[in-house]
């Protein structure tokens, strides 16, 4: 379910893709490649990114706005574009673990899940999932978010 908003989509820029995991895990190369001339993917307040238990053939990282996540159990939490949350793919499994939806307008970035694999697979991303890698904040290790994550791409 889309709701059309009438903002411009941001340019993503290497700046951007070097903030996210673990895509940012790719070399500089790659990223220019990925990065030209794409632009973000805007939604508006109410649209439904994905649903619970829904195939993920695309990752999706939250570039602007707020977004509400519905987990089994009907709990739900909110990721804000200007958190550490952010960073990492709203959700990072071959099936939605969360009905994702905007309560703002939102720009996203959608990635496929190739290009997720390539990025979780190149310069040592494994050591980001023992939970002790040094270039992550404690408050982001810590998280629900980022443990579901390493949970699921472990998986």
């Amino acid at each position: 379910y889309i709701v059309p908003s009438s903002r411009p989509p941001l340019p993503v820029t290497l700046d951007t893709l070097r903030q996210l995991f673990p895509i940012r895990n790719l070399d500089d190369d790659e990223l220019a490649a990925f990065a030209l001339e794409r632009k973000a993917e805007v939604y508006g307040a109410g649209s439904i990114l994905f649903y619970l238990g829904n195939p993920a053939d695309y990752a999706y990282y939250l570039l602007e706005g707020t977004v509400a996540m519905k987990v089994d159990g009907g709990k739900t939490y909110t990721v804000d574009a200007d958190t550490a949350k952010a960073r990492f793919p709203l959700c990072a499994a071959k099936r939605h673990t969360a009905t994702a939806e905007a309560l703002t307008d939102i720009q996203v970035l959608r990635v496929s899940s190739r290009i997720m694999a390539l990025g979780a697979a190149k310069h040592g991303a494994p050591h980001i999932l023992d939970g002790n890698a040094p270039e992550i904040p404690a408050q982001v290790r810590e998280s629900h978010l980022f443990q579901a994550f390493c949970q699921y791409y472990r998986e």
